[in-house]
């Protein structure tokens, strides 16, 4: 079974930018705030949260300029 991802759409660097900020709070929310009896709802919103880190941090490789260097 293939596990559901999730794919965000990304136009411009400041987006990109935004999305990993919002990720790595979550994760880091998540990491220090665990919750009896949830450990692996948890572990699984770090994990997307991680995806869309990952996504965030492709996005930014991708929209950067090439630039030339004399």
């Amino acid at each position: 079974m293939k596990t559901p991802s999730i794919n965000i759409q990304i136009t411009t660097v400041d987006e990109a930018l935004h999305w990993q900020n919002v990720a790595t709070l979550n994760i880091n929310k998540f990491r220090s705030n665990p919750v009896e009896g949830q450990e692996n709802f948890q572990s699984n919103l770090i994990r997307m949260w991680n995806d869309v880190h990952a996504q965030a941090g492709l996005a930014i490789i991708s929209l950067q300029e090439p630039v030339e260097v004399a």
